[in-house]
């Protein structure tokens, strides 16, 4: 009925020491980070423009390449490179208001 859960399919070893790695890692950026939305800014510039049009625009184009049963047309191929060039175009757009922002908070304290 339920799944297994990643612990049982990774020796204790790895896991322990993932998670390990992991929570010492949050700890460490909560000490460095005296300003939270600082980066939560960046996690949203960057995870946003990825999620929502690189990758889906990249794994139509890998899919429709690998699976013979799927025929993209050649339209359909240039939207999907178009959706991950406007992502990426506006992943540079939005990281780079996010560190001008940034600069300017700094220069005005």
């Amino acid at each position: 009925m339920f799944k297994k859960s990643v612990a049982f399919l990774l020796p204790a070893t790895v896991y322990y020491s993932a998670t390990l790695i992991l929570f010492s890692l949050n700890v460490l950026f909560a000490i460095l980070v005296p300003k939270i939305e600082v980066l939560i800014g960046f996690i949203g510039s960057i995870s946003t423009t990825t999620l929502n049009a690189v990758f889906p625009g990249l794994f139509f184009i890998i899919v429709s390449k690998k699976n013979l049963r799927l025929k993209a047309s050649k339209l359909d191929l240039a939207l999907a490179s178009c959706l991950s060039i406007y992502g990426l175009i506006i992943f540079v757009i939005s990281t780079s208001m996010r560190i001008i922002s940034l600069v300017q908070d700094e220069n005005n304290e």
